[in-house]
């Protein structure tokens, strides 16, 4: 039925376009008459009528058509622009943040100021089983495997692993395979990484205290590897005493997927 109705105003179509031509170039000269043109108005009527309703819906179609992709190509830079400028203001939010970050490393106050410090920023991750960040200073700067590492709010992160000339690689506590020496209510315990969850684990074997949930704990002064007092995370849930030994769980108060900027310590300490 549509191919027949098309066929159909294509004919109507070609016929009244015939007859305007004809119109346009016919003429009529009479002898005293002059020149005049046929009036075939009568007639024509229906013709125009048919050219209306054979015209108009093909324009308001190929008009709308038109109208549509021109939309869609203008929503399609709209969304393209929008995309670079969300880009840039999270580039740029980054940058601040990164900013803040290094102005609170510089102000932070360590137990020990003869430290050698150096900041640095965090310039990737290794996501998986063997999780580190990957910071933009090394050697050059002094940076060696087994420096501590220390976030924006002055908290144990964790220790460098191996260190190049141009960059060095950060072990979070939550993936450091080696135990920390630690202190909780006045008793000395070791630290040590849970397979699969962010937490530590505690172990206090002399004399275990009687802590709480949300007891600090820091950094030992029997640690060789690390300076004393600094804050590495908090008791979670209860802590449980299995013979003589104290049992439980440390979150570290350090996220190493949040930080931008890191202060690298020299430890221990050269010769003076």
């Amino acid at each position: 039925m549509y191919e027949f109705r098309s066929r159909g105003r294509a004919l109507a179509l070609s016929t009244l376009l015939v007859v305007s031509l004809l119109l346009a170039t016919l003429e009529v000269r009479a002898d005293n008459w002059g020149v005049f043109r046929v009036g075939l108005g009568s007639w024509l009527v229906p013709l125009q009528r048919l050219a209306v309703e054979v015209f108009d819906p093909l324009v308001a179609t190929v008009e709308g058509l038109a109208g549509i992709a021109s939309l869609r190509s203008e929503n399609a830079a709209l969304r393209a622009e929008l995309a670079e400028t969300q880009a840039e203001m999270a580039a740029v939010e980054d940058q601040l943040a990164r900013l803040d970050s290094l102005e609170r490393l510089v102000d932070l106050d360590l137990p020990d100021v003869e430290q050698t410090r150096t900041l640095a920023n965090v310039v990737g991750r290794q996501v998986g089983f063997e999780f580190h960040l990957r910071i933009d200073k090394g050697l050059e700067e002094g940076v060696v495997a087994g420096n501590p590492v220390l976030d924006e709010n002055g908290y144990l992160l964790g220790r460098v692993g191996a260190s190049t000339e141009d960059f060095a690689t950060v072990i979070p506590l939550s993936a450091d395979v080696e135990g920390l020496t630690v202190l909780v209510a006045g008793s000395v315990g070791v630290l040590r990484p849970q397979v699969g969850s962010v937490l530590l684990s505690l172990e206090v074997f002399d004399s275990p205290p009687i802590v709480a949930e949300g007891e600090d704990v820091v950094t030992s002064q029997l640690s060789v590897s690390f300076p004393p007092g600094l804050p590495v995370g908090s008791l979670v849930g209860e802590a449980r005493v299995v013979g003589s030994v104290l049992r439980g769980a440390v979150k570290p108060f350090s996220d190493p997927q949040r930080a931008r900027a890191v202060l690298v310590v020299s430890w221990p300490p050269g010769p003076k």
